[in-house]
């Protein structure tokens, strides 16, 4: 009876298995075989696993999944290499794309290195003074620095494709679609239309605005006067401030209605958006310095060196430890395979999980398939 449903029908029944169940499907015949494979399906069963992973530049959802699973085993089982650099220090930015790591150093410069032969590639001119931030997507970067300016670059020619002058020192950035959204050392938020070049600015911090997030077409702004803005990407106005931190916001990652937020006070809130109100404090005893997120795993870098990671969908107060610095973790960066830390002096780790020699049946057949 099965066997004489319409595939779509078949799809759909198979969106409520797990995936032992689906992996038993995927070897039955020929056309469970070609249902259990549907991109749809899979997508569902991402999203229901892995709801810190960013959506937007997946295309093929089986391979997305096969990848975190991969990364979450070998986190877990430690099965990873291990490299170290010695850098300069990074007061202000470690970015990484693809298999490229651009970072400044207090220099006029951004020094971009290979992350597979672990040298460094290039360094990118024309900042008149100091470089202080950066933002990767895909092959583009941008650059912030105390010449009031932003430059946007080629990271593979090396090239500066645009320079942006803005009223005040940069000091985040983050991409909206066409839309650069830049946080001030003047408390704004600038607004730039890649296409168009129209600037729009956004007031209502009383401190330099320090991390930026945006997630359907809302954008969570974190500043050093402690408090997190909700703002509407269509209108541009305000619609939230949330307070509880005792200091700087130093992080934001937002899933669904569900808010986190690291900070200088040492903790790590969770927040209910539906009901604007704090429902978990994950305390450190370090300063929280950045957030990252992968899979389904929170991390937290802190000032006393320590690299926490929470299960997101499990149990948010248990914790493990991913490695331990002798110094503050200043930038905590984690791409498709990797995870790069770097200290206050200059010690940096790149993780590698991409040297698992693993086939795709160890994460699909029944027998292998426990959940990590």
């Amino acid at each position: 009876m099965l066997a004489s449903l319409p595939n779509e029908v078949t799809i759909q029944i198979f969106k409520y298995l797990g995936l032992q169940d689906l992996a038993t499907c995927h070897q039955v015949c020929k056309k469970w075989r070609q249902c259990a494979g549907d991109q749809s399906l899979w997508k569902d069963l991402f999203f229901r696993n892995f709801p810190l992973e960013n959506p937007s530049q997946i295309q093929n959802w089986k391979e997305a999944y096969r990848s975190c699973r991969k990364f979450l085993s070998q986190l877990q089982k430690r099965t990873y290499s291990v490299a170290r650099l010695k850098l300069p220090t990074l007061y202000h930015g470690l970015v990484v794309s693809k298999d490229r790591m651009a970072i400044c150093d207090g220099s006029h410069e951004v020094k971009v290195w290979d992350l597979k032969t672990l040298k460094c590639e290039k360094a990118l001119k024309g900042h008149a003074l100091p470089v202080t931030c950066l933002f990767a997507e895909q092959d583009q970067l941008f650059s912030g620095s105390l010449d009031y300016s932003v430059r946007e670059w080629n990271l593979n020619t090396g090239e500066c494709a645009h320079v942006f002058n803005v009223s005040s020192i940069p000091s985040c950035f983050t991409l909206a679609g066409n839309r650069l959204l830049t946080g001030m050392y003047d408390s704004t938020i600038k607004i730039l239309n890649l296409q168009t070049l129209a600037l729009q600015s956004l007031s209502g911090h009383e401190g330099i605005v320090s991390c930026l997030f945006v997630s359907h077409l809302r954008l969570f702004s974190g500043s050093q006067d402690k408090t997190i803005k909700i703002w509407n990407l269509n209108t541009l106005v305000c619609e939230k401030t949330l307070t509880g931190h005792g200091n700087g916001i130093t992080g934001i990652i937002c899933v669904g209605s569900t808010l986190i937020s690291g900070s200088w006070d040492c903790n790590v809130r969770v927040w209910d958006l539906d009901k604007q109100v704090c429902t978990i404090i994950l305390r450190h005893k370090g300063g929280v310095n950045c957030l990252a997120a992968k899979a389904d795993r929170l991390f937290a870098a802190t000032s006393d060196g320590l690299i926490t990671v929470y299960c997101f969908t499990g149990s948010l107060q248990d914790r493990e430890y991913f490695t331990e610095h002798l110094q503050s973790v200043r930038n905590l960066v984690i791409s498709d395979s990797r995870i790069i830390s770097n200290t206050h002096d200059g010690e940096t780790r790149i993780s590698d999980f991409s040297q698992s020699a693993s086939s795709y049946w160890d994460y699909l057949n029944p027998s292998r398939c426990a959940l990590v």
